[in-house]
């Protein structure tokens, strides 16, 4: 649904709402075709209730400064399998050969993808499908979160940086801290 909010063209997809069925709801000029320009603006999309139930503290999850493009190396199968409606079995695939032998992420084992094309193959899409998720992805993400934890009697708290590369070197766009109480064991 973010999906068709963020696209340039009035065509629904992926059980998303365009302008039609926004104004059939008394919202007239939405989606706005364009990238979310805060994090306040997602919970405008038919659907994101969902969301703020599930996971009160999305904002801790979310960001608006990236390039809009979903990085295929680093992605979460269920995100991956949301964007491209591929279908869990065929994004497994996907994830299998990503995480190489020992199915774990970050490890020497792992395969990264070379090419958006041979990611939209393996997802086996039709072609109006293929064009719009290549379009959606990148292999080399340009933004990035680097995470500090620690933890202090019953405590975590967590400093996050999110960093855009750009020509060769980092930039950072923000910067946040998180805190909250350890699972009681």
């Amino acid at each position: 649904r973010m999906v068709v909010w963020v696209d340039t063209d009035d065509v629904v997809t992926g059980g998303g709402a365009e302008i039609g069925d926004y104004s059939r709801n008394g919202r007239e000029g939405e989606p706005y075709n364009r990238p979310f320009a805060s994090l306040s603006e997602m919970t405008l999309v038919f659907g994101f209730d969902d969301v703020l139930t599930l996971r009160p503290n999305w904002r801790d999850f979310f960001t608006v400064r990236g390039d809009g493009l979903l990085d295929i190396n680093e992605a979460e199968a269920p995100l991956i399998d949301a964007l491209s409606l591929a279908g869990e079995d065929r994004v497994q695939i996907l994830m299998d050969r990503r995480l190489g032998p020992d199915g774990v992420r970050h490890t020497s084992d792992d395969s990264r993808f070379q090419s958006v094309e041979e990611v939209v193959a393996i997802l086996a899409l039709s072609e109006p499908e293929r064009t719009r998720v290549a379009s959606l992805l990148s292999v080399d993400g340009s933004t990035v979160e680097a995470v500090s934890r620690g933890t202090f009697g019953g405590m975590v708290v967590e400093k996050v940086w999110t960093l855009r590369y750009d020509g060769g070197s980092a930039k950072q766009v923000a910067e946040k801290v998180r805190v909250y109480a350890t699972e009681a064991k």
